[in-house]
């Protein structure tokens, strides 16, 4: 199988070139998709406790963020409320 395209132009030309790719779709065909030789994963004995420690420290910051968060709406909320009733 016969592919063409188009290369964008190197720094200095002006002018795209053409390149032309010989790719053989036969060869990729003849070996099956679960002959694949993965190695298997290191055993990490740590994981657990690294994940409980990450989700530990992502919720504690998940509390602060909110806990910030609802006293700046409730500052936000009494201020507008004080310039309503000065100004309304």
């Amino acid at each position: 199988m016969l592919v063409s395209g188009v290369r964008s132009a190197p720094f200095g030309e002006t002018e795209p070139s053409k390149v032309t790719h010989m790719v053989d779709i036969e060869l990729l065909a003849g070996q099956p998709i679960g002959a694949v030789n993965h190695a298997t994963p290191a055993v990490d004995a740590d994981l657990d406790a690294r994940w409980i420690a990450w989700v530990a420290r992502g919720r504690a910051h998940d509390r602060h963020v909110r806990r910030k968060f609802i006293v700046w709406a409730s500052v936000f909320a009494i201020g507008a409320a004080i310039v309503y009733a000065f100004l309304g």
